[in-house]
Formats: structure tokens, sequence, C-alpha cells
């Protein structure tokens, strides 16, 4: 299954759940005009639910009850894996001097922490995984090392490309 075949089923969900959307925003690439034409008509409302959903900090946050409560998708603390995942999706598709994705990086820079093994990360304590919703969560410890550092890559090289 490719992504184009994935997102009508996040386009249809009156959930929109947000982080598989900005995984497939940001992995979705295609020139074929027909397929182009189904993503942005597909892409346009998840940006905006992006957008719409940004906290006031600048990141981006959900918790757990919106998988049985659909009204509160998007609503959360901000996390440091989940920002990166919306700057992702946001920069696939948006220019990196866009307010949504700098006040996202901004949020990325400002919530580093001192790591006592030496460097800087991004503390996390939410449960950003699911396990069997009403079962039990999941934490992926790392998840708040590598999509910051993804979306700050990602972020380099397009302002980087935007500045050539």
């Amino acid at each position: 299954m490719s992504s184009i075949d994935l997102l009508p089923t996040v386009s249809d969900n009156k959930h929109d759940d947000w982080d598989i959307t900005t995984m497939l925003l940001s992995k979705f690439q295609s020139r074929e005009p027909d397929i182009v034409q189904t993503a942005r008509s597909l892409v346009s409302p998840a940006l905006a639910f992006l957008r719409r959903s940004q906290n006031a900090d600048g990141g981006w946050g959900e918790g757990y009850d919106s998988y049985s409560q659909w009204e509160r998708a998007g609503i959360g603390a901000s996390t440091a894996s989940q920002t990166s995942w919306a700057v992702m999706g946001l920069l696939a598709h948006l220019p990196p001097n866009d307010d949504c994705i700098h006040r996202g990086i901004k949020y990325l820079l400002d919530n580093q922490v001192e790591m006592k093994e030496g460097g800087k990360s991004w503390f996390e304590q939410s449960y950003t995984g699911a396990g069997f919703v009403g079962s039990y969560d999941l934490r992926y410890d790392y998840y708040r090392h590598y999509f910051p550092m993804m979306a700050l890559g990602r972020y380099a090289k397009a302002i980087e490309t935007l500045e050539d």
C-alpha cells in the first residue's frame, strides 16, 4: 500500500489522526498529475488541521484521550516528538519561513535541555504511541531525540535552499 492509498483514509477520518497525517505529508512526493491532484485535495485539510492545532507555545501535542474522544484530536501539551512530526509535515508543503513552521522550530530550540551524559536533547514524559487503545500507551524514548533532529535538519536544509 502506498502513501496515496492511505491519504483518503486519514482525510475521511473525523479524528484527523494528525501524527499519521504529518508523517504521510512529509513522505508523500509524486509527479504523476492524477496523483498530484488527489493529493492536493487531501493535503489542504491536513495543513489546515496542523495550523489550527498549534499550541500557543509554538509546539504541538495530543493526549491519549483523543483516541476515544475525536473532538480532542490535536489537543494537548506540546511535546518535542509531536512538534517535530508537525514541522516535518508542514515543511513538505510550505516554505520554511511560514509562521507555523518558524514557531515550531522556535519551540524545539527553546525547549532543549542539558543532558547529564553531556550535550542537549529534549525532555518528554508523555506517552506518544498507542498500544491497544484503552489498554495501554507506549513511550518510545528515542522519539524525543531523533524526530527533533530530523525536523531541525530538514528545516536547516530548506532555509539553505531558500537562501540560494
